[in-house]
């Protein structure tokens, strides 16, 4: 029997396979353009004021069932990226690109990508979704349909560097308006060398309100300190944030052990708290 060919990927291997290969002028445009005008970003008013959305997660592709939302051994939940497909809620999208985007909210078929994949931080050579600073990280953080989304994956691709491109022009003049620990994180997102003609008012945003900003600050802040009295008591006291089994076990863990995680979220604390 011939192989069956899945349509919804048919989009991806065409330009993955067939347009890309050739690059000259007419394919960089053609993704250029796929990545401008679809991608979805968080507005800057939200990475001002709360730049990592779950600054004790990280993601573990080998999670299996009841293993997710446990703590790994540093302490961070164990994602599979389903928690941080959930940030937008219900967000509707402002987008110039009228006749696709404009006053809806996302829908099925979008990927929660990554413009930066391998980073190295903290001396460390690693995935970024595998480090608690970098995986929910506003600026590393875009909504792509999901064919397009694929283009991005690939390591030093086209697609993924006007990715960093953009990100970089969206947020990075922001930088100086956070403490140092924070305006660090942008060390180990290298920005490649590429000339992109594009402005960003002309580029998708979530609509995230006032109300809404003050309102996930006001929820990390609850949540970071059930993750370090849990840690520091050896209790876990109130509900579990994001999972049930994360505070039982994360219970369970020398507070030594976790140390990283907690000099991390007392530092992001501080930083809400006066925000």
């Amino acid at each position: 029997m011939p192989r069956r060919i899945d349509g919804n990927n048919a989009l991806y291997h065409y330009i993955q396979k067939i347009i890309l290969p050739r690059d000259d002028p007419f394919s960089r445009e053609l993704v250029t353009r796929l990545i401008l005008d679809l991608s979805i970003w968080f507005p800057p008013e939200l990475y001002r004021a709360a730049p990592v959305l779950l600054p004790f997660c990280v993601r573990d592709s080998a999670i299996k069932g009841k293993e997710w939302g446990s703590p790994n051994e540093e302490g961070c939940l164990r994602d599979n990226n389903s928690i941080l497909k959930l940030l937008v809620g219900s967000y509707t999208i402002r987008s110039p690109l009228t006749v696709v985007y404009a006053r809806h909210a996302r829908g099925r078929n979008f990927t929660a990508s990554h413009a930066w994949r391998k980073i190295s931080i903290e001396g460390r050579s690693q995935y970024a979704t595998t480090h608690p600073k970098t995986y929910s990280f506003i600026p590393n953080l875009v909504w792509l349909p999901a064919q397009v989304a694929k283009l991005t994956d690939h390591e030093g691709s086209y697609a993924q560097r006007i990715l960093q491109v953009v990100s970089h022009r969206i947020y990075r003049c922001h930088a100086h308006e956070h403490p140092p620990e924070l305006a660090s994180i942008w060390d180990a997102l290298p920005v490649p060398e590429i000339e992109l003609d594009f402005q960003t008012d002309h580029l998708s945003f979530f609509e995230v309100s006032a109300r809404s900003v003050k309102m996930r600050r006001n929820i990390l802040l609850r949540e970071i300190e059930l993750v370090l009295n849990t840690l520091e008591t050896g209790q876990a006291a109130g509900d579990s944030p994001r999972s049930f089994r994360y505070l039982p076990a994360l219970a369970r863990i020398p507070y030594g052990q976790a140390a990283g995680l907690v000099a991390w979220l007392e530092s992001y604390r501080d930083f809400l708290s006066v925000a």
